[in-house]
């Protein structure tokens, strides 16, 4: 989009007088347009046609964004503007907007799952915010829920995309066939762990569910947002926290030949957590299952990217073979 363009569509939202374009971000499926008018600093926050989630999906987003942002937690969470005629998104032929606040110069780290270089000060921004987030949506509860997939339900989805795939050519085809069975007995036996452990008897709540070290702000050392609440779903904060541990205790193996979770990460990341949560985590018998089901995601996720796309193939290749070396190893050291 041209800078004319993106001043009209944020003239939909607020006025453009004194407008100043700043950069663009690209995401997985949107694009995010930096800027400030003489009302802020925001971020111009675009999804293309056609679109490929559902109107309800999206209202949750913006509400769940919405309800922590009116939280007013230490961590600034953006907040979605109203356009002038009192939506929250706006359309034109080629997209849908959102305008959201943000915090001007705080910065995203470059390289995406870079976590060889966090600190353990870092691990303990990173957790903090989560428990600010987890504590807010406890109190908070939004007036409808997202039909979102329990572990369970993706587990069998994992099971049922790694028995329907096709064998494919190439470097990722061989280590799909290579490890086929190492996954379906690992999808089968978190499963069985996690069924033992009664983990479907924990509570669920909106959660972020993407939160690694992209989907945070920084300025200097310290995190001053959380942003990229697309991937927004119900489900329990214990797997959230998982999620995130997966993309920060430890490196998750791209090109470093690193496989195990740091054992003194993760006690750093439990105790910032701990500190500031209302909601303790529960059973510890529950991590290496549930690390394990984060990492058989992005396992999974990796797969469906290449197989749907045929591109990128280096790129997808290397997560899926990071996230086999990590469920082949020990997880906790």
């Amino acid at each position: 989009m041209s800078e004319d363009a993106i001043r009209a569509v944020v003239n939909e939202f607020v006025s453009s007088e004194g407008f100043t374009f700043e950069g663009i971000e690209r995401g997985e499926g949107n694009e995010v347009y930096l800027l400030s008018t003489v009302d802020g600093a925001y971020a111009l926050r675009s999804k293309k046609k056609p679109v490929t989630f559902d109107q309800a999906g999206v209202a949750y987003e913006v509400e769940f964004a919405n309800v922590l942002a009116a939280a007013q937690l230490p961590v600034h969470v953006p907040r979605n503007i109203e356009t002038k005629a009192g939506m929250l998104l706006f359309e034109n032929d080629q997209a849908f907007f959102n305008l959201q606040t943000r915090v001007p110069g705080a910065q995203r780290f470059e390289a995406w799952y870079t976590t060889d270089t966090l600190t353990p000060d870092d691990i303990d921004q990173m957790f903090t915010a989560l428990a600010y987030l987890h504590n807010a949506s406890a109190q908070n509860p939004l007036a409808n829920k997202k039909e979102s997939p329990t572990v369970f339900d993706l587990l069998a989805k994992f099971g049922k995309r790694l028995e329907e795939v096709v064998p494919f050519a190439g470097p990722f085809g061989e280590s799909l066939e290579q490890n086929r069975v190492l996954l379906s007995e690992k999808i089968k036996t978190v499963g069985e762990v996690l069924d033992h452990l009664n983990y479907a008897g924990l509570s669920t709540y909106p959660v972020h569910y993407d939160l690694n070290i992209k989907n945070v702000l920084w300025e200097d050392t310290r995190v001053t947002s959380v942003i990229d609440f697309d991937w927004a779903q119900e489900s329990t904060f214990y797997f959230d926290f998982c999620r995130t541990a997966m993309l920060t205790c430890g490196n998750f193996g791209f090109g470093t030949g690193e496989t195990t979770f740091n054992r003194e990460r993760l006690d750093r990341a439990l105790s910032a957590y701990a500190v500031v949560s209302r909601a303790p985590l529960g059973d510890p018998a529950l991590f290496a299952p549930l690390l394990d089901m984060s990492t058989l995601f992005f396992v999974d996720w990796a797969l469906k990217r290449f197989v749907r796309d045929q591109a990128d193939e280096e790129r997808f290749h290397t997560i899926f073979k990071a996230g086999v070396s990590r469920l082949r190893a020990q997880l906790l050291v």
